[in-house]
This record gives structure tokens, sequence and C-alpha cells, in this order.
């Protein structure tokens, strides 16, 4: 029988329940699912060269390049665990990352999560992270 590969893309504005249904799906189906954010932070902490550039660039208040955030996407990719698939949470953002992951895996299912942009801010206004851990936790659906 052969093996099934799985490879999403989750798509969607600031509060859409992307990475709330990235994770839960990624249980399911036994495979990572991946952030950007969370991989920023992974390299940060581990002070990778990579990661020493994203810090700079973040504590400047600027936007992650593209090249910088695919490359940090690609050895992410390359992990062992992702050999069977992933879900990748927000990436990618931009035509330029879409190119770069198209390059590397041809066979990518994206999912696109709508909504307003009076509900997003709703949502993400009573969003709140933990700064011990990176949990996330909502005022409404998931209190701390």
């Amino acid at each position: 029988m052969p093996t099934t590969i799985t490879r999403f893309v989750f798509l969607g504005p600031p509060g859409s329940g992307k990475g709330t249904q990235a994770k839960a799906l990624a249980m399911v189906l036994a495979v990572p699912q991946i952030s950007t954010g969370d991989i920023f932070r992974e390299q940060i902490s581990k002070g990778s060269a990579l990661g020493h550039q994203v810090d700079a660039v973040l504590k400047q208040g600027q936007l992650v390049s593209d090249d910088l955030t695919n490359q940090i996407v690609a050895e992410r990719l390359r992990r062992p665990d992702a050999a069977a698939g992933f879900i990748l949470d927000g990436y990618p953002r931009s035509l330029p990352q879409a190119e770069f992951l198209a390059s590397l895996f041809p066979l990518v299912q994206a999912i696109l999560f709508e909504l307003t942009d009076d509900e997003s801010i709703k949502r993400i206004a009573r969003r709140r992270t933990c700064a011990k851990c990176g949990a996330i936790y909502h005022l409404d659906y998931q209190p701390s």
C-alpha cells in the first residue's frame, strides 16, 4: 500500500482559526503543525545564525524577509518529522514564498479561512499569549 504524504497550507487573516484548526488536524494526521512564528522563536532561542538574523529584524520592528523566512521554513521541512507531511500555518504570506514552497513541494493543498476585518479585530483583541510558554488563550473561548 503506498504511503500518503499530507501537505497543507492554512491561509487567512489573524484570528481566523488557522492555528487552532491546524493543531487539531495535525494531531489526527500525525504530522507537525508548523507556524513561522514558532520556528522564528525556536531559531532565536537556539541562538542559531538564522535566529540572530531574525531577532535583529524583529527588534527593529520590521518584517522578516521572504529569503530569510524561506531559509528557515526549508530547514524546518527537512526534519524527519515532516517527511510524512506537514501543515503550514500562515505560510506562505507572499507570492515569492508561495513560489519557493512550490519549488520544494509541488503538491500542497491550500485551505483559506475567511473572516471579516471587524471579526478579525474582535478576536485578536481578546487573544492573550503566555509570556513564559507561548501558549495562546482567548478571554471568551479559551481562558487561561
